[in-house]
């Protein structure tokens, strides 16, 4: 059986058991901070060696973190439902809040980015006066 951690009483009777009850589990909470520990080191190693950013197998890595912060996303959206998610108690809003601005700057920088930057140097978006 899985429990929620730690919500609000009032909170936590609002919030639909579900498919998603998964999102509040230890084990998932603690698959999500093993990903985090994960995603720093690297961030660290790429800091100290720039080349290692340029490798290949660093970026798929890189890809697997995000996909996975996007996932974890998507499911903490579908357990909270839009409302909940947005509007619930401020510390849990405010950790979805602050993982919707990071996944989504992460996206931004990782993936739309470069393909914009890509677009620049082909000529395709090469605006003048």
């Amino acid at each position: 059986e899985v429990q929620p951690l730690e919500l609000d009483k009032n909170f936590q009777d609002e919030v639909k058991s579900s498919v998603w009850d998964f999102v509040e589990a230890g084990w998932f909470q603690t698959l999500s901070a093993l990903v985090v520990v994960v995603n720093i080191t690297f961030i660290v190693l790429e800091q100290q060696h720039p080349k290692l950013g340029q490798n290949p197998e660093t970026t798929a890595i890189d890809n697997t973190i995000l996909i996975f912060y996007c996932g974890e996303l998507i499911c903490r959206w579908c357990f909270f439902g839009l409302t909940k998610f947005l509007c619930g108690p401020v510390r849990v809003v405010a950790w979805n809040v602050l993982d919707l601005v990071v996944v989504t700057t992460g996206a931004w920088d990782g993936w739309v980015m470069p393909r914009l930057n890509m677009d620049q140097q082909q000529g395709w978006h090469d605006i003048r006066p």
